[in-house]
């Protein structure tokens, strides 16, 4: 056979293997007679029905391609047809079922190790989906994929089931497995793998490049928020994509040749052509030579040269932000949204979506800076560790700030929440000037929503804070302030008795003391009389996710009523961080799917239709409830960037249109706490 089955990486093979509407134990004599009939009829329209003898389900062939094309044995032509791939052709000459093994092993993830799991023991089905769990970090929810391996096991001649419903392998399934290559577990081997492997150097102009970022000191300013739209080929890997993007302008290209060049070889409609273009200038890898002309960049060409997807990553980040900034903070939060919510807050400007997030995570896990831990959560690798070292990273927002500084409460401009966060963290240690706590302890509070001032003196509490705006419902704490160079509150630097006393005097309903740590049984004491412990740390870090997902009244009681309060309002704050993040993310689909503009499914997406999108193209598994609470915000009158027809959701108008709508609605609020 010509075609060998090369095995790829773990992180870039797929989780799915390829399901066929055939009795169990037919798989293989149906893959036959679906690509012996499609080899004689040649390329054929996707929505063409494949009558599979025997079988009551019919798929057309664009969903045997979904399914197929990954291991080669179907693919899509330009024109929007299928046609039998490279593989395929090669295996039909002789249709070993070794050969096919190989080849569903080499492109998806736990087929070979699955047959290797029951070399020495049968084993039940329950088993192997832990082993797949635990052992492999696949994370699947339900045995599906398992079954799915199994039956192409069984129906290849190389396992069976036996009587009481275990699994066993059979002759041909050890002498197959003696010399397939597997996956090896030892809880680090991708990162293992990448320490030993060496950082390729870049070559002039892309080193120049990096270097011209590192110098510049409009660092923070400079790189493009987000990376914008680029086409994914499921059947490719996704620097092959790009660079065969970039490849069209290797010689000066046309905007209105570069649209139809990429129509008729990538199947894009003209929007998403041109989308695809403004995304490949911003990156720097095309560059003007007139009006509405231009050529792939000096640094595209070094990069398409060196074919190394290390450099594209090198580009993407000097033009980009995240890139680098991603696999810093990946091993802190290792899913897409956690991870935009952890940018934000390190560097304080709040612009970074999840979406942003996912779109360079494909990137990362191709060059191996980032391995697949579970279902859409990652790791650093050594190697990526290495590859953000040598990257000139964005200043963290609290970089170059001058401690000293002290933000002010009222009567002044309005600080930022970074710079909020800043001096709580600063403030807590400088027990010289213990007032300048109380101020950040202040201005924190208010800024999440309270009304706090600074009391002080002999028999009062330091911050008296109050929530709520009706009058019959507020509620009314206070707050004492701890500041000490040790960074640890003593037991004898706290007099509970006299909090009790304050908060009879001031008639409050909640207590609490803000340090920057705590030592030994105060947590013990505090909890007995009821007054919650807050760390600086952890109210920096309100401080900071208020800015991009602000903190409600019963967030803040919980905050003031301590241990039990505090772990009610982190669910909260997860809750509504992945449900705010879906907006974004539901639009983009809402969007593709109107690109699409296939006139034989009804428009738009409904519940389910929008689950699967996003699943599919985001790996995540989003709440249907959250779902409809994004789409319907969109949906409403004030912004009318969706529209409701039955069931389906349809993007009615551009992002931008959407964007500036809630920016209005955010900004005719602007100044509202301020007014006397």
């Amino acid at each position: 056979m010509e075609t060998e089955s090369e095995v790829l990486p773990w992180l870039a093979r797929v989780g799915a293997v390829p399901t066929l509407p055939s009795p169990t134990g037919g798989w293989r004599d149906q893959l036959i007679r679906l690509l012996e009939w499609l080899n004689q009829s040649g390329p054929l329209p996707r929505d063409t029905t494949f009558a599979n003898p025997g079988s009551a389900t019919q798929y057309t062939l664009g969903q045997y391609a979904n399914q197929l094309a990954p291991f080669d044995l179907l693919t899509r032509t330009p024109e929007r047809q299928v046609e039998v791939g490279k593989f395929g052709r090669e295996w039909l000459k002789d249709p070993a079922p070794d050969l096919l093994l190989r080849q569903i092993h080499a492109r998806a993830k736990f087929v070979g190790e699955l047959l290797s799991a029951i070399r020495d023991r049968p084993r039940e089905m329950i088993e192997l989906h832990d082993l797949a769990n635990d052992e492999y970090g696949l994370d699947w929810r339900s045995r599906d994929q398992v079954r799915r391996r199994m039956t192409w096991l069984m129906s290849l001649g190389f396992a069976e089931r036996l009587y009481n419903n275990f699994y066993a392998i059979t002759d041909s399934g050890r002498e197959v497995l003696s010399d397939l290559p597997l996956h090896v577990i030892d809880g680090h081997d991708e990162s293992d793998q990448s320490a030993r492997l060496p950082l390729p150097a870049s070559g002039p102009a892309i080193e120049a490049l990096v270097m011209t970022l590192a110098a510049d000191p409009r660092i923070d300013e400079v790189r493009r928020r987000g990376l914008g739209y680029l086409p994914a080929n499921p059947d490719s890997p996704v620097e092959k994509s790009i660079a065969a993007l970039t490849e069209l302008a290797v010689d000066p290209i046309s905007i209105d040749g570069f649209v139809s060049k990429t129509r008729v070889t990538f199947d894009l409609s003209d929007s998403s052509a041109k989308s695809s273009l403004g995304t490949l200038r911003g990156c720097g890898l095309f560059e003007p030579t007139g009006r509405f002309t231009f050529v792939a960049s000096t640094v595209a060409r070094e990069w398409l040269e060196s074919g190394s997807a290390i450099d594209l990553v090198r580009i993407l980040h000097a033009k980009t932000f995240p890139v680098g900034e991603v696999i810093r903070l990946i091993d802190e939060a290792n899913r897409a949204p956690a991870l935009a919510l952890a940018i934000n807050a390190r560097y304080g400007d709040g612009s970074t979506s999840a979406l942003a997030v996912a779109r360079i995570l494909p990137f990362l896990l191709a060059v191996g800076a980032i391995r697949e831990i579970g279902y859409a959560r990652y790791a650093s690798t050594a190697l990526g560790r290495e590859l953000a070292d040598s990257l000139p990273l964005r200043r963290t927002a609290i970089d170059g700030m001058d401690e000293s500084s002290t933000p002010a409460v009222a009567g002044e401009p309005r600080p930022t929440a970074e710079e909020l966060a800043g001096e709580l963290e600063a403030a807590g240690t400088r027990s010289e000037q213990p007032q300048r706590l109380e101020r950040a302890v202040a201005a924190a509070l208010n800024y999440l929503g309270a009304t706090a001032k600074i009391v002080g003196g002999p028999g009062n509490t330091d911050v008296l804070a109050e929530i709520g705006t009706q009058p019959a419902e507020r509620i009314v704490a206070i707050i004492d302030a701890k500041s000490s160079i040790h960074g640890v509150v003593s037991e004898n630097a706290v007099k509970l008795d006299a909090i009790e006393e304050h908060k009879r005097k001031h008639g409050a309903s909640l207590a609490a003391i803000v340090g920057p740590s705590f030592a030994g049984r105060l947590a013990s004491w505090a909890t007995d009389k009821q007054i919650a412990l807050i760390t600086t740390d952890f109210l920096a870090s309100l401080v900071r996710r208020h800015a991009t997902t602000p903190l409600g009244r019963a967030d803040l009681q919980n905050l003031l009523e301590g241990h039990d309060g505090h772990e009610a309002l982190i669910r909260s704050v997860s809750l509504q961080s992945a449900t705010a993040g879906l907006v974004g993310i539901v639009l983009t689909v809402l969007l593709r799917e109107a690109e699409e503009n296939d006139p034989n499914v009804t428009a738009g997406l409904d519940l389910d239709g929008m689950y699967r999108a996003i699943r599919d193209q985001f790996a995540i598994k989003a709440d249907k409830q959250d779902l409809r609470v994004a789409a319907d915000l969109l949906a409403s009158p004030l912004v009318a960037g969706v529209a409701l027809r039955g069931n389906h959701y349809l993007a009615v108008e551009p992002a931008t249109t959407i964007a500036l709508r809630l920016s209005t609605l955010a900004s005719s609020l602007e100044g509202i706490n301020q007014v006397d």
